[in-house]
């Protein structure tokens, strides 16, 4: 576990911002609900090229209920609403 830490340390590290980087653009096209499988990888075994989704993961990729009830369900609310009103997404999957 430690060695998988320090890997995400040092992706990080890699991506540290200054304050006169230019980012590359982000935009990406659809959100994806994915399940929490830690045996998916979302790039290669699905094909979505880097930046082209916003990636959500839940227990069995599902997101129930009606608009009202979103309002138990912060986090998928959270999500699609910055997904559609923020990164305008065209689509949802």
């Amino acid at each position: 576990m430690a060695d998988i830490i320090d890997h995400i340390r040092r992706k990080q590290e890699q991506l540290a911002v200054t304050d006169k980087a230019v980012l590359p653009s982000h935009e990406p096209e659809m959100v994806l609900i994915g399940c929490v499988d830690a045996r998916l990888d979302i790039i290669d075994d699905i094909g979505i090229p880097k930046g082209k989704a916003l990636v959500m993961r839940n227990i069995a990729a599902l997101v129930a209920g009606s608009h009202e009830e979103l309002q138990d369900r912060p986090i998928e609310a959270a999500t699609l609403e910055f997904a559609v009103s923020v990164m305008k997404v065209k689509h949802i999957a």
